[in-house]
């Protein structure tokens, strides 16, 4: 390498790391790994100490701005426990704090998944599809559905994300407009800032 080379390599070496900037940090709770934990005097401690709700404890209670991505299956007593959390709900500015992520394996998990989120009020920022033979290392296979078949009806379904959603999402932020959760530590309006943003709220399939 002559001086030539070496000077352009690292000026733009510094020009780069200058434009650099931190992205977010997500994070990922597999739902069905959700062991009750004990005490060390052996007796068995409340569910709220089991491993993924623990985990999603964690992070809607930090200062972190980012996503909740939550993969290896549907786990409704986890995706009730996410209601306990403002965070993952729209403010009085519209913005959310914490945004849901799902990771599915094909329509169906995503339909149903969202629905189940949505009658609590909770919108699904994203979905993200995953071969169940190449899940983070772990195998959640499906009988014969290959992935283009899956994204094919991700594209021909996907109205449905919307469709569906919206109508469980409005109703709920009508019966909670003017009042808010006992479980949250506060006295702001449990669904403050909603009304104006319907149009950007609509939960998508990202492909």
């Amino acid at each position: 390498m002559n001086r030539k080379d070496s000077f352009s390599r690292k000026h733009f070496f510094h020009k780069l790391t200058n434009l650099m900037r931190p992205g977010s940090i997500g994070v990922n709770v597999m739902a069905k790994v959700d062991r009750r934990n004990y005490t060390m005097d052996g007796e068995l401690m409340d569910q709220k100490f089991s491993d993924a709700q623990a985990s999603l404890r964690g992070f809607a209670k930090s200062k972190l701005k980012s996503s909740l991505m939550i993969s290896a299956g549907f786990n409704p007593r986890l995706y009730s426990y996410i209601s306990d959390f403002k965070e993952f709900y729209r403010g009085k500015k519209g913005r959310i704090k914490k945004k849901i992520i799902l990771k599915v394996s094909d329509f169906r998990s995503a339909f149903i998944q969202g629905k189940y989120l949505a009658i609590k009020g909770l919108e699904v920022y994203e979905y993200r599809i995953e071969s169940g033979l190449n899940c983070g290392g772990h195998t959640f296979a499906t009988e014969r559905v290959l992935l283009p078949e899956i994204l094919k009806e991700f594209k021909e379904e996907r109205d449905q994300l919307t469709t569906a959603m919206q109508p469980l999402l409005k109703s709920f932020i009508a019966k909670n407009k003017d009042g808010s959760s006992s479980k949250w530590a506060t006295n702001k309006p449990r669904s403050g800032g909603y009304w104006h943003l319907w149009r950007n709220a609509a939960p998508f399939a990202r492909l």
